[in-house]
């Protein structure tokens, strides 16, 4: 990010990281269930379609975008605020700002799948307070980001889809979409 802002690529921003998986960590166990074992679907986290994403949802709202706001000079407004993840944390991004729509005005997914017409149009306000949304993925994942951004963009939505060529599921993939996704948000 430093390079990208030095060489007029990127605007400076603040970036802030959260492990999006501890939002249920202090969860109590379920009645006479195996120590270790907590509620929920995958990994005890509440399973893809709402659970972990509707927990961290919780604390980005309550504690980490008012920390933020309160601890450095931002502009406290979606068109200022982008939302990326990759992996899991892509998914409970795109849970978060389908359902969310007017948080934020660019999100960022890196190999966490394609998103749908059909999922963008279910989320009412999400075309009209999107400015962008990417998607990526490493070529030997086969995500189908680059179709899936084609189809959104027919029904008006700025989307860009990203294939890192000849990586997997892995930090060269997503260092190389953060490369992309920077050089695009807040412009």
């Amino acid at each position: 990010m430093d390079n990208l802002i030095a060489a007029k690529k990127a605007v400076p921003c603040i970036i802030v990281m959260d492990n999006g998986l501890n939002a249920r960590a202090a969860q109590p166990q379920q009645q006479g269930a195996a120590q270790g074992q907590r509620q929920g679907g995958f990994g005890g986290f509440g399973g893809f379609g709402g659970g972990f994403a509707n927990d961290f949802k919780n604390v980005l709202f309550n504690d980490i975008i008012p920390m933020v706001e309160k601890n450095y000079r931002v502009i406290a407004d979606p068109q200022h605020r982008a939302y990326a993840g990759l992996s899991m944390g892509g998914m409970q991004a795109r849970e978060v700002t389908l359902a969310n729509p007017e948080k934020f005005a660019y999100v960022g997914t890196f190999s966490s799948g394609a998103w749908s017409v059909d999922q963008v149009k279910a989320s009412e306000g999400f075309a009209k307070a999107n400015k962008l949304l990417f998607m990526s993925g490493g070529g030997k994942e086969n995500m189908g980001c680059v179709e899936a951004a084609k189809n959104l963009k027919a029904i008006g939505i700025n989307a860009v889809g990203y294939e890192s060529e000849g990586t997997a599921h892995e930090w060269h993939t997503w260092r190389r979409s953060l490369f992309e996704f920077a050089q695009l948000i807040f412009k």
